[in-house]
């Protein structure tokens, strides 16, 4: 996925996350270790967001990319981030927005705790 496709993406799973009522906290975090596409807050629950997008799902779904290596990436990005944090350490999950399509119709799946740490 080209960068420019994988920003537009991103902010089509910030809006659809903003209009579940998650308060973004940060976007792109990025680490050696690893990269978070999205940092939100639903209620008092950080959630670590990957974002995967395709044109089609002819072959297979987006969200089928997140392999056990992409996991475990992502969850070292996130000791990372939470080691900034002071106080009090929140709840946390992982979560996959999936989106087909590249236009005002795409196809949206949210995948609530697709994989824990």
């Amino acid at each position: 996925m080209s960068r420019a496709l994988g920003s537009k993406a991103e902010e089509v799973a910030k809006k659809f996350l903003q209009n579940l009522g998650y308060n973004i906290l940060a976007m792109n975090i990025s680490y050696k270790c690893g990269e978070i596409d999205i940092i939100a807050l639903d209620k008092k629950t950080m959630v670590f967001v990957e974002v995967k997008q395709k044109k089609d799902a002819k072959f297979s779904q987006p969200y089928e990319a997140v392999n056990f290596s992409k996991q475990k990436k992502i969850i070292k990005a996130a000791h990372m981030y939470l080691q900034k944090l002071k106080g009090q350490m929140p709840y946390c999950r992982f979560d996959v927005v999936s989106i087909i399509g590249v236009d005002e119709n795409a196809e949206i799946t949210h995948i609530k705790d697709a994989f824990i740490a």
